[in-house]
C-alpha cells in the first residue's frame, strides 16, 4: 500500500511538471505596442464584449456578454451571425501569454446550425496601453478556417482599457469591447525574400546577355 502511494505521488508530481513545461512551451511573448494588424476581409465582427484580468494566476478572458452581436463580412457581403459568441481565454501577463480563441454561432450561408466558426492557438500578442490589444492565432480550425488560411488576427478595442498594463486586476463588464477577427497574410522571411530577389535579378541579367546582339 505504501509503495502504491509513492507511485501515485510520483505520477502526480510528474503530471504537474509536464503540465508546467507544456504551459511554458505554449506561452508566447507579449509585445508592448502593436503587431501592425490592419482591418480587412474576411472579418468576423464581435460586439458587446467583456474583459476580465486577475493577477493571481494571470487569468485572462475576453468574452461575449450575451449571445448575438456578431457579423461575418467577406467579399463586400455581410451576414449576421445568429447566437454568436466570442471567447479568448487562458493566462497572460506583461511578459507572456498562453491563450485560445473560439468563435461560435450560426450562419445561414453554411447551412445553419450552431457550430464553431473559428478557433486557434495564440502565436502573438501586443498590448498598446491605449485600449487596443492585438492577437495572432494559428492552428486554425472551424467552419470558416478555410477563409483565413494559416493565421487569423484579432484587433480588440475597449476605450476603458486605456492605461492597462497587467499591474492590477481589471474587470470591465459593461460590454463595451468590440473586435475584428481578420485574415493575416504572412510575409516571407527576410532572407528568403532576398534570395528570391537575387535569383530573379540573376535570371534577368542572363536573359539580357542572351538577347544582346552579337558583334562580328
Amino acid at each position: 500500500m505504501k509503495f502504491r502511494g509513492l507511485v501515485s505521488a510520483a505520477m502526480s508530481v510528474g503530471f504537474a511538471l509536464s503540465m508546467a513545461v507544456s504551459s511554458q512551451v505554449n506561452a508566447v511573448p507579449v509585445t508592448a505596442g502593436s503587431l501592425g494588424l490592419i482591418s480587412g476581409e474576411p472579418d468576423i465582427q464581435s460586439n458587446f464584449l467583456n474583459f476580465e484580468y486577475t493577477g493571481a494566476g494571470d487569468a485572462f478572458t475576453i468574452e461575449s456578454a450575451f449571445l448575438g452581436g456578431g457579423q461575418f463580412t467577406n467579399g463586400g457581403l455581410s451576414e449576421n451571425i445568429i447566437d454568436s459568441s466570442f471567447l479568448i481565454s487562458g493566462t497572460a501577463n506583461a511578459t507572456d501569454a498562453a491563450l485560445n480563441l473560439t468563435i461560435s454561432g450560426e450562419l445561414a450561408s453554411l447551412g445553419g446550425g450552431l457550430q464553431t466558426l473559428l478557433a486557434g492557438d495564440l502565436i502573438g500578442m501586443a498590448n498598446s496601453g491605449t485600449g487596443v490589444m492585438e492577437f495572432l492565432f494559428g492552428n486554425l480550425t472551424g467552419a470558416l478556417s478555410s477563409f483565413y488560411g494559416s493565421q487569423a488576427g484579432v484587433i480588440f478595442t475597449d476605450g476603458a482599457l486605456a492605461g492597462f498594463n497587467f499591474s492590477q486586476d481589471t474587470s470591465l463588464t459593461g460590454f463595451s469591447g468590440m473586435s475584428d477577427t481578420i485574415s493575416v497574410n504572412v510575409p516571407l522571411p527576410g532572407s528568403l525574400a532576398l534570395s528570391i530577389l537575387g535569383i530573379s535579378l540573376l535570371s534577368v541579367s542572363r536573359r539580357r546577355k542572351l538577347d544582346a546582339p552579337v558583334c562580328h
